[in-house]
């Protein structure tokens, strides 16, 4: 459960991990979901910023392919 406070750490670590692999290997609908997902579960997170410009270039580079 994401609300446990014991857990939550560890989720937030895993999507920030996996936002940078995701773009990497241009999986860019993964890249939305994990960042709208951080976004939610983390609406104060320091990373807020920095996720909605990737989300914004995913969306980008998926209308290009």
């Amino acid at each position: 459960d994401g609300r446990d406070p014991k857990i939550k750490p560890l989720i937030e670590e895993a999507l920030l991990g996996s936002i940078p692999i995701a773009m990497e290997l241009e999986r860019y609908p993964d890249v939305e979901d994990n960042c709208t997902m951080y976004e939610t579960m983390f609406p104060k997170g320091n990373a807020v910023p920095k996720l909605r410009e990737l989300r914004r270039d995913a969306k980008r580079r998926a209308a290009q392919n």
